[in-house]
Protein backbone atom coordinates (compact mmCIF):
# COMPACT_ATOMS: atom_id res chain seq x y z
CA UNK A 1 0.00 0.00 0.00
CA UNK A 2 2.86 2.20 1.24
CA UNK A 3 5.90 2.90 -1.38
CA UNK A 4 7.67 5.18 0.59
CA UNK A 5 8.59 4.43 4.27
CA UNK A 6 10.57 6.03 6.64
CA UNK A 7 13.92 5.08 7.44
CA UNK A 8 12.06 3.80 11.06
CA UNK A 9 9.78 2.08 8.74
CA UNK A 10 11.91 0.52 6.55
CA UNK A 11 13.61 -1.02 10.37
CA UNK A 12 10.90 -2.19 11.33
CA UNK A 13 9.49 -4.23 8.15
CA UNK A 14 12.70 -5.84 8.63
CA UNK A 15 12.74 -6.61 12.06
CA UNK A 16 9.09 -7.95 11.97
CA UNK A 17 10.25 -9.80 9.00
CA UNK A 18 12.87 -11.46 10.61
CA UNK A 19 10.43 -11.97 14.22
CA UNK A 20 8.35 -13.64 12.10
CA UNK A 21 10.40 -15.63 10.25
CA UNK A 22 12.06 -17.09 13.31
CA UNK A 23 7.91 -18.04 14.44
CA UNK A 24 8.18 -20.96 11.55
CA UNK A 25 6.72 -18.31 8.23
CA UNK A 26 8.67 -18.98 5.49
CA UNK A 27 10.80 -15.78 4.24
CA UNK A 28 8.31 -14.45 1.71
CA UNK A 29 5.37 -15.23 4.01
CA UNK A 30 7.12 -13.34 6.39
CA UNK A 31 8.20 -10.40 4.81
CA UNK A 32 4.50 -10.42 3.40
CA UNK A 33 2.14 -10.64 6.59
CA UNK A 34 5.10 -8.01 7.92
CA UNK A 35 4.28 -5.39 5.22
CA UNK A 36 0.41 -6.05 5.64
CA UNK A 37 0.86 -5.22 9.61
CA UNK A 38 3.06 -1.82 8.76
CA UNK A 39 0.87 -0.59 6.59
CA UNK A 40 -2.26 -0.87 8.30
CA UNK A 41 0.16 0.62 11.42
CA UNK A 42 0.19 3.19 9.00
CA UNK A 43 -3.04 4.15 7.49
CA UNK A 44 -4.87 3.61 11.41
CA UNK A 45 -1.83 5.99 12.85
CA UNK A 46 -2.89 8.62 10.26
CA UNK A 47 -6.78 8.37 10.57
CA UNK A 48 -6.45 8.75 14.21
CA UNK A 49 -4.55 11.60 13.46
CA UNK A 50 -1.23 10.18 15.42
CA UNK A 51 1.22 9.51 12.71
CA UNK A 52 3.05 12.87 13.44
CA UNK A 53 2.78 12.83 17.21
CA UNK A 54 6.36 13.98 18.52
CA UNK A 55 8.46 10.77 19.72
CA UNK A 56 9.27 12.47 22.77
CA UNK A 57 5.44 12.35 24.08
CA UNK A 58 6.19 10.78 27.16
CA UNK A 59 9.12 13.11 28.46
CA UNK A 60 6.73 15.53 27.63
CA UNK A 61 3.96 14.61 29.85
CA UNK A 62 6.12 14.72 32.97
CA UNK A 63 7.27 18.46 31.71
CA UNK A 64 5.91 21.65 33.36
CA UNK A 65 2.67 22.70 32.30
CA UNK A 66 2.99 23.63 28.84
CA UNK A 67 2.03 26.94 27.57
CA UNK A 68 1.71 25.80 24.12
CA UNK A 69 -2.38 24.86 24.15
CA UNK A 70 -1.40 22.41 21.50
CA UNK A 71 0.65 20.65 23.29
CA UNK A 72 -1.42 20.88 26.44
CA UNK A 73 -4.47 19.52 24.57
CA UNK A 74 -1.91 16.96 23.57
CA UNK A 75 -0.34 15.74 26.78
CA UNK A 76 -3.35 16.61 29.57
CA UNK A 77 -5.25 13.38 28.79
CA UNK A 78 -1.97 11.25 28.42
CA UNK A 79 -1.54 12.91 32.43
CA UNK A 80 -4.80 11.59 33.25
CA UNK A 81 -3.92 8.22 31.59
CA UNK A 82 -0.66 8.33 34.03
CA UNK A 83 -2.60 8.98 36.91
CA UNK A 84 -5.15 6.01 36.14
CA UNK A 85 -2.86 3.35 35.55
CA UNK A 86 -0.83 4.02 38.63
CA UNK A 87 -3.71 1.77 40.13
CA UNK A 88 -1.78 -0.79 37.60
CA UNK A 89 1.44 -0.01 39.21
CA UNK A 90 2.19 1.56 36.17
CA UNK A 91 5.76 3.72 36.22
CA UNK A 92 6.72 6.76 35.51
CA UNK A 93 9.30 4.93 33.71
CA UNK A 94 6.92 2.15 32.33
CA UNK A 95 5.19 5.03 31.13
CA UNK A 96 7.98 7.00 29.58
CA UNK A 97 9.33 4.22 27.87
CA UNK A 98 5.84 3.57 26.03
CA UNK A 99 5.14 6.87 24.76
CA UNK A 100 8.58 8.07 23.53
CA UNK A 101 8.25 5.07 20.74
CA UNK A 102 6.66 6.05 17.50
CA UNK A 103 3.11 5.51 17.60
CA UNK A 104 3.66 2.98 14.38
CA UNK A 105 6.24 1.09 17.06
CA UNK A 106 3.80 1.06 19.52
CA UNK A 107 1.04 -0.84 16.64
CA UNK A 108 3.55 -3.05 15.21
CA UNK A 109 4.54 -4.75 19.57
CA UNK A 110 0.68 -4.66 20.01
CA UNK A 111 0.20 -6.71 16.70
CA UNK A 112 3.20 -9.26 17.40
CA UNK A 113 2.25 -9.85 21.18
CA UNK A 114 -1.63 -11.12 19.66
CA UNK A 115 0.02 -12.88 17.21
CA UNK A 116 2.35 -14.90 19.76
CA UNK A 117 -0.87 -15.86 21.53
CA UNK A 118 -2.76 -17.05 18.49
CA UNK A 119 0.01 -19.01 17.47
CA UNK A 120 0.32 -21.08 20.91
CA UNK A 121 -3.54 -21.55 20.44
CA UNK A 122 -2.91 -22.81 16.65
CA UNK A 123 -0.59 -25.20 17.89
CA UNK A 124 -2.43 -26.80 20.76
CA UNK A 125 -5.78 -26.84 18.24
CA UNK A 126 -3.12 -29.13 16.28
CA UNK A 127 -2.14 -31.50 18.74
CA UNK A 128 -5.88 -31.88 19.48
CA UNK A 129 -7.03 -29.43 22.28
CA UNK A 130 -10.52 -28.11 21.98
CA UNK A 131 -11.28 -24.43 21.36
CA UNK A 132 -12.23 -23.79 25.06
CA UNK A 133 -9.08 -26.30 26.35
CA UNK A 134 -6.25 -24.17 23.61
CA UNK A 135 -8.52 -20.51 24.91
CA UNK A 136 -7.77 -21.97 28.52
CA UNK A 137 -4.49 -22.68 28.10
CA UNK A 138 -2.91 -19.35 25.88
CA UNK A 139 -4.55 -17.33 28.90
CA UNK A 140 -2.62 -18.94 31.28
CA UNK A 141 0.54 -19.45 29.96
CA UNK A 142 1.17 -15.67 27.89
CA UNK A 143 0.37 -11.55 29.00
CA UNK A 144 -2.51 -9.93 27.00
CA UNK A 145 -1.90 -6.43 26.20
CA UNK A 146 -4.24 -3.71 24.84
CA UNK A 147 -7.65 -2.21 25.32
CA UNK A 148 -9.73 -3.74 28.30
CA UNK A 149 -12.65 -2.86 25.87
CA UNK A 150 -11.19 -4.96 23.43
CA UNK A 151 -11.78 -7.94 25.45
CA UNK A 152 -14.27 -9.93 27.23
CA UNK A 153 -11.71 -10.60 30.35
CA UNK A 154 -13.03 -8.98 33.33
CA UNK A 155 -10.59 -7.95 36.72
CA UNK A 156 -7.04 -9.30 36.95
CA UNK A 157 -7.58 -11.29 33.96
CA UNK A 158 -8.21 -8.26 31.49
CA UNK A 159 -5.34 -7.59 28.76
CA UNK A 160 -2.32 -5.37 30.67
CA UNK A 161 -1.78 -1.97 29.90
CA UNK A 162 0.53 -1.19 27.32
CA UNK A 163 2.72 0.66 29.56
CA UNK A 164 3.89 -2.57 31.27
CA UNK A 165 4.95 -4.45 27.98
CA UNK A 166 8.56 -3.93 28.25
CA UNK A 167 8.93 -4.55 32.23
CA UNK A 168 6.62 -7.71 31.83
CA UNK A 169 8.46 -9.01 28.99
CA UNK A 170 11.82 -8.69 30.59
CA UNK A 171 10.90 -10.74 34.05
CA UNK A 172 9.21 -13.42 32.00
CA UNK A 173 12.21 -13.77 30.10
CA UNK A 174 14.47 -13.45 33.23
CA UNK A 175 11.86 -16.48 35.33
CA UNK A 176 10.67 -18.51 32.23
CA UNK A 177 13.17 -21.06 32.69
CA UNK A 178 12.05 -21.33 36.93
CA UNK A 179 9.62 -24.27 36.90
CA UNK A 180 7.73 -22.72 39.75
CA UNK A 181 7.53 -19.20 37.97
CA UNK A 182 5.23 -21.64 35.31
CA UNK A 183 3.65 -23.75 38.03
CA UNK A 184 2.49 -20.38 39.91
CA UNK A 185 1.55 -18.78 36.76
CA UNK A 186 -0.63 -21.56 35.08
CA UNK A 187 -2.61 -21.92 38.65
CA UNK A 188 -3.45 -18.53 38.45
CA UNK A 189 -6.91 -17.84 36.70
CA UNK A 190 -4.59 -16.10 34.02
CA UNK A 191 -1.33 -15.07 33.47
CA UNK A 192 -2.52 -11.30 33.57
CA UNK A 193 -4.20 -12.38 36.76
CA UNK A 194 -0.74 -13.65 38.06
CA UNK A 195 1.17 -10.80 36.83
CA UNK A 196 -1.09 -8.30 38.60
CA UNK A 197 -0.64 -10.16 42.01
CA UNK A 198 3.33 -10.07 41.42
CA UNK A 199 2.67 -5.92 41.26
CA UNK A 200 0.20 -5.69 43.92
CA UNK A 201 3.38 -7.49 45.80
CA UNK A 202 6.02 -5.53 44.19
CA UNK A 203 8.37 -8.79 43.04
CA UNK A 204 7.61 -7.44 39.28
CA UNK A 205 10.53 -5.80 39.04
Amino acid sequence: MFERYSPLEKSLLDFYSQSLELKCFDPAGARKNAKEWLDEAIKDSKSQGMYRLPENLGDLVFRNEATDAKLAALVSPLRQRFLDLRQEAVREEDFRWWWNLNDIERRMMIKENGLSNMALYILLREKGESRVQAAATVKRAKPLFGATSASRAQGDDAPLPCELIDRVNQWVIKNVSDPEFMEAAAAATSFNAYVRERLRLGTLQ
